[in-house]
């Protein structure tokens, strides 16, 4: 009896050691996660991770986005060197980006891979003739690419400024590990030109993998407000003319 009570006694002494060992590491095991590197596919038109491209591209992920809350494409970008989106005060709001000097048709636009309108301006001393593309709405992005320099080996002669590419989000950014359906509402404000945006985001994963996801954002908005008061209609007029926003996006995917 001594003997079996001695050996449980060294077992205990053995193991609890190991125990408690265990014990203080779980937390620093559990907190090391693994760090995935930034991946960009404007640069290239693949995968590539951001740091072993030589060209100068950065990204504005989701994170990023969600921290900004930017009212349109011209606050998009506020925060991004040498890149400035043009905003028309008089009637069209967000318009082009502007790369290092070079804007217009000299920089390439992309939503998922796929060309937008070219900008277009008549002249004149109005702007009445003005085509600018419409932009994505911004709860639908994922992250946003802008690859600064020439890329006209790629993209043709229209991205010798540079490329602006837009990706949206998939089934999968929506749906946790797991899961049959996922649903993301969201309702947000700005004060710049007390404009309403809500968003309606909705995913599924079907039992063969098949992956689907339908969305719905609708904004309406005001003038941006530029803290003029001169109310006229002479030349010395500072107030902001008056407008009224509204914009509705669809989008629609299916994933395999």
């Amino acid at each position: 009896m001594n003997s079996t009570r001695t050996c449980r006694f060294v077992r205990c002494l053995t193991y609890r050691p190991l125990i408690a060992a265990l014990a203080l590491a779980w937390p620093l095991l559990s907190a090391a996660e693994t760090q995935l590197k930034e991946v960009v596919v404007t640069a290239t038109r693949t995968e590539a991770e951001a740091d072993s491209v030589a060209a100068s591209i950065s990204s504005v992920t989701r994170a990023t986005l969600d921290r900004r809350l930017p009212a349109d494409e011209a606050d998009l970008f506020r925060d991004e060197p040498d890149v400035a989106f043009a905003r028309d005060a008089r009637r069209f709001g967000a318009t082009h980006p502007n790369i290092r000097g070079l804007q217009d048709n000299r920089v390439l636009q992309l939503v998922d891979g796929v060309r937008m309108a070219d900008f277009y301006n008549g002249g004149g001393p109005t702007n009445f003739t003005m085509n600018a593309p419409l932009g994505v709405p911004l709860d639908f992005l994922k992250r946003v690419e802008i690859l600064r320099g020439p890329a006209s080996s790629l993209y043709g002669s229209d991205a010798m400024g540079g490329v602006v590419g837009y990706l949206t989000l998939d089934p999968a950014d929506l749906l946790a590990k797991g899961a049959r359906f996922g649903f993301q509402p969201k309702l947000s404000y700005s004060g710049a030109h007390d404009g309403y945006t809500v968003t309606l985001l909705g995913a599924g994963r079907a039992d063969n993998g098949l992956e689907w996801m339908l969305g719905y954002s609708h904004t309406k908005a005001n003038e941006f407000d530029n803290q003029g008061k001169v109310d006229t209609s002479a030349p010395t007029r500072t107030a902001p003319n008056p407008q009224d926003v509204t914009d509705r996006g669809y989008i629609a995917k299916l994933a395999i």
